[in-house]
């Protein structure tokens, strides 16, 4: 799925980050592409996520909002981060990333540098994804995730400096994998 938006509603960018995970999707965003505000949830749904654009975050706000005091908005804050916290511990995101928001007024934007993508998980694979797919691999070539893991490194070594077709490297790969040396 390629993402290119400046946000939306709240609620929606939940759901539809529930169906991006549910259906198992990669969510990719260009480089002259951006991801913003609630867009971040609907990104944090994929199980691959590249970022090559910009992602921007703010605080999360409730637009039909009639709460005038601190105290009814903190408590309000809390239920809202409650389901935030659970959403994206449901997607394997750091929960930091909704403290973050917090400190970002919600008519500003901050946008996330490449290792605050990576701190809060939000560039690369999802860690128990990416597990799970070597696992995967590894019982249908009969090897053990250790054998796996130490061919795919060598793999790297032996292939990506000297090749740029990726046809050329699919066949390095594979011949590495079958020599299993």
């Amino acid at each position: 799925i390629y993402l290119d938006s400046v946000g939306g509603d709240l609620e929606t960018a939940l759901a539809i980050g529930r169906i991006v995970r549910a259906d198992r999707a990669m969510i990719f965003i260009a480089g002259n592409a951006e991801c913003l505000s609630s867009c971040v949830f609907v990104l944090a749904g994929g199980i691959s996520r590249t970022v090559f654009g910009a992602v921007g975050i703010h605080r999360p706000f409730v637009p039909e909002d009639l709460i005038t005091t601190a105290e009814l908005q903190k408590e309000q804050y809390d239920r809202l981060g409650a389901i935030v916290k659970s959403y994206l511990k449901d997607m394997n995101i750091s929960g930091e990333l909704y403290e973050h928001m917090l400190r970002v007024p919600p008519d500003e934007i901050a946008y996330l540098s490449d290792s605050e993508l990576q701190r809060y998980g939000l560039n690369g694979n999802d860690p128990y994804e990416e597990a799970a797919k070597t696992a995967r691999l590894a019982k249908r070539l009969g090897i053990s995730v250790e054998e796996y893991l130490r061919r795919k490194a060598k793999t790297k070594i032996v292939c990506e400096p000297f090749i740029l077709d990726v046809l050329e490297y699919t066949n390095c790969e594979n011949r590495v994998f079958r020599e299993g040396k």
